[in-house]
């Protein structure tokens, strides 16, 4: 694709934003094609086109939404403004339109899990949900999503002891989760690879699209989620989460427990079955794979609740 579609996007660019590109790549990508485009003048952009339905915020949304929190500092890239004055544009590939927007290079690092990194995103975090945001953000249902949950557990996969497992994880989040929340501005998808720090020790973020009001549990669950998915032995994970917590709760004067937390952590595992059934991104040859690495996090979720 990078060579049989450069002089159609480089058209494009041209036609759109008044920009020549020399050099064209696609970056892989679960959901949305991003196309990677270099200017005459070595300037990097990300080309961002939209495969599926939106869920959560409109492109526009997310857009307006990224630039205001880049102007604060909190947000990796711009999204530049085509020709016309507008954020979305349309681009044709393959015989088929596509909804898309051009950001601006995101420079820096992405998060690691080391504890340095670990503070620097909770203290980006805590300024992310302290932030009332002008654009118009919708507030996160997580028991109509668990209700989704519930509702294709019957079809998430023929194997039965695989599904009994989903039903169990679905049946727990329902028994755990809390009705009611206070709600901040949260990312909605707080892992490492939508972070970037740069040469100053600064954290920002990328990749809005799931942005909500929910309670900052969710986010923090996220960060929780990844490094209970990582190699770390359990004791260091339990040692790294309790430092970032701490991190969190110092800089915005709460006294959140993971005990609080955990349910959240739950929720983002059976979601992450959720959303790999739903946009048909595996197979039944990957079922076994995917299960077992979800519960080898259970258990580790399981026990840090027990321990708390």
């Amino acid at each position: 694709m990078d060579n049989q579609y450069f002089d159609i996007v480089n058209a494009w660019m041209c036609n759109n934003y008044s920009l020549y590109i020399q050099h064209l790549e696609v970056i892989p990508n679960r959901l949305n094609t991003v196309l990677k485009v270099m200017d005459q003048q070595k300037n990097r952009f990300y080309i961002k086109l939209f495969n599926q339905p939106r869920q959560s915020i409109s492109i526009e949304t997310e857009a307006n939404l990224v630039n205001e929190l880049n102007s604060i500092g909190l947000a990796s890239a711009q999204v530049l403004k085509n020709n016309r004055g507008n954020y979305l544009t349309r681009l044709k590939l393959c015989h088929q339109f596509y909804d898309t927007l051009v950001f601006s290079e995101a420079r820096g690092r992405e998060c690691s899990l080391e504890k340095t990194d670990l503070k620097l995103l909770a203290q980006s975090l805590v300024q992310l949900h302290q932030y009332q945001p002008n654009s118009l953000i919708q507030p996160f249902d997580f028991h109509d999503y668990l209700k989704k949950f519930i509702k294709i557990q019957s079809f998430i996969t023929e194997d039965e002891t695989y599904s009994q497992y989903y039903k169990h994880l679905c049946s727990q989040i329902y028994l755990l989760m809390p009705l009611n929340e206070s709600q901040s501005f949260c990312h909605g998808d707080a892992r490492p690879e939508n972070t970037f720090i740069d040469e100053k020790e600064h954290l920002t973020f990328i990749d809005f699209e799931n942005a909500a009001l929910a309670t900052p549990k969710y986010d923090l669950a996220t960060v929780v989620w990844n490094l209970i998915s990582s190699d770390l032995s359990n004791e260091e994970v339990d040692h790294r989460l309790k430092y970032f917590l701490h991190i969190y709760n110092g800089l915005s004067q709460q006294t959140l427990q993971m005990k609080e937390i955990l349910p959240y952590v739950l929720f983002r595992e059976a979601w992450s079955i959720y959303f790999l059934r739903e946009n048909c991104l595996f197979s039944e040859k990957m079922m076994k794979i995917l299960f077992l690495a979800s519960q080898a996090r259970y258990l580790k979720i399981k026990e840090l609740i027990d321990n708390k």
